[in-house]
């Protein structure tokens, strides 16, 4: 099972290494080898990881030192990239069906060529950089609040509140009289959760 959680964790890795290259190449600054620069944070925060569960397994017990150097930060970049993720994957799988339907129009003929001739038309560049801009920043936006939410649920994964509230209500049954409850609710358990 968690081989198959490893093999969901590197694809999602792929797909934000992937994306983020894509976007890099749109800009002024790319350069062939920033390729590489950007890949290392992605060896630096997997390798160790996949080496580790492949050689220990579940059954790894590092000390204290090692948890807070290494866990730590690896467990937010874990949870920021898989966030990041499933927010680039529901953006891919909101255009899958436009994306197919021209595929499957390209395959019947007078269609395809109609889509030929579309597609040949001198491009008139119409650019709504406000849109553009807009996306830039929610985008970061998203990938600051997924490292920041990871960063603080680590920071207090230990944190807990016991509060006790004392209620009366009006015409209870005497059977419910002195009758406690408890409700417990959002359970952290463990710095994948």
């Amino acid at each position: 099972m968690w081989r198959f959680f490893l093999l969901i964790l590197l694809l999602f890795q792929s797909l934000v290494y992937f994306t983020f290259i894509n976007y890099l190449k749109t800009t002024r600054i790319y350069k062939p080898s920033l390729k590489w620069k950007v890949l290392i944070p992605f060896l630096i925060f997997n390798v160790p990881f996949i080496i580790i569960s492949l050689i220990f397994g579940r059954g790894f017990n590092p000390p204290e030192w090692f948890k807070t150097l290494g866990y730590y930060p690896f467990y937010v970049w874990q949870a920021a990239t898989f966030f990041i993720a499933l927010w680039l994957l529901t953006g891919k799988i909101i255009k899958l069906p436009f994306k197919l339907s021209i595929l499957i129009a390209k395959l019947i003929s007078p269609l395809k060529d109609k889509i030929n001739r579309f597609a040949s038309k001198p491009y008139i560049k119409k650019v709504d950089y406000s849109r553009r801009k807009f996306v830039r920043y929610a985008t970061g936006a998203i990938s600051a609040y997924a490292f920041g939410g990871a960063i603080y649920g680590i920071a207090r994964h230990d944190k807990y509140e016991i509060d006790y509230k004392d209620i009366s209500i009006d015409n209870l049954p005497e059977e419910f009289k002195g009758l406690t409850i408890t409700l417990i609710s959002d359970i952290h358990s463990g710095q994948y959760m």
